[in-house]
């Protein structure tokens, strides 16, 4: 089993995932990462070719939203950090991460071998986390003061939020679990509102956890740092192992 690791670098947090399981444990890699390490770490729009797939590149170019531009970048970047956190000997360059027909991305390079990422951008920050095919992911975060409880009354009902919070935070966290557990599914929150359903547990500290009443065979955790809300659904025999001490130091 291929290991993944911690490291913080100013704008870049790299975190260990372990996906313990009564059978055994598969390793995955979390990578949060804000503007500036792309700047820092990749560098500016001539050194792209470092670690762009030219597809990627071509894609890039013919995005007229500077701010498009800049998240598609952003969200590329940290997915083939999380990728190389896994298999060391990978090339950047060489893994092209494209655009499925429902918007998931697919990781194409035989290098990767099994593995698949799950990607989420939330105001000058993207997260991404990277997982063996076999042990399917989804990650999300928002930020709290976006999500507006009116339109969120749409996808979460009441008996669904987190008790013990305030009604916007709980709001963003019931959303953040279902945009999750959306990019397994690889439907977004454009399936019925019954079909993302969440049946909660108790707060436990800084984390909220449950499974998905539709879908029971996957389970949620969610954390609130400052601004931004984050959530992983993972198979519900699962338990993932990571320092969510240090996540949302890094979120707040």
């Amino acid at each position: 089993m291929n290991e993944s690791h911690d490291a913080t670098t100013g704008d870049m947090l790299t975190l260990a995932l372990r996906l313990r399981r009564a059978e055994g444990e598969d390793a995955a890699q979390i990578v949060l990462m804000r503007d500036g390490a792309l700047l820092r770490e990749a560098g500016d729009e001539a050194g792209d070719e470092a670690w762009l797939h030219g597809a990627e590149a071509l894609t890039a170019d013919a995005m007229r939203s500077a701010s498009a531009r800049a998240r598609f970048l952003l969200g590329r970047y940290a997915a083939k950090c999380a990728l190389k956190a896994l298999r060391p000997q990978l090339a950047p360059q060489e893994v092209e991460i494209r655009r499925g027909v429902f918007g998931q991305p697919v990781v194409v390079c035989p290098q990767a071998g099994d593995l698949a990422v799950s990607i989420a951008h939330c105001d000058g920050l993207a997260a991404a986390v990277a997982f063996p095919q076999g042990h399917p992911l989804g990650i999300d975060v928002e930020i709290v003061a976006s999500v507006d409880a009116e339109t969120a009354r749409g996808f979460v009902a009441p008996h669904e939020l987190a008790p013990g919070l305030a009604p916007q935070e709980a709001y963003a966290r019931a959303w953040c679990a279902k945009e999750s557990l959306g990019k397994i599914l690889r439907c977004g929150l454009a399936a019925p509102s019954g079909a993302l359903a969440l049946a909660g547990e108790a707060l436990q500290g800084a984390a909220w956890r449950g499974r998905f009443v539709a879908h029971d065979q996957y389970a949620f955790v969610t954390l609130r740092a400052q601004e931004r809300a984050f959530a992983l659904a993972h198979p519900a025999r699962t338990q993932p192992l990571f320092d969510e001490a240090r996540l949302l130091a890094f979120l707040g």
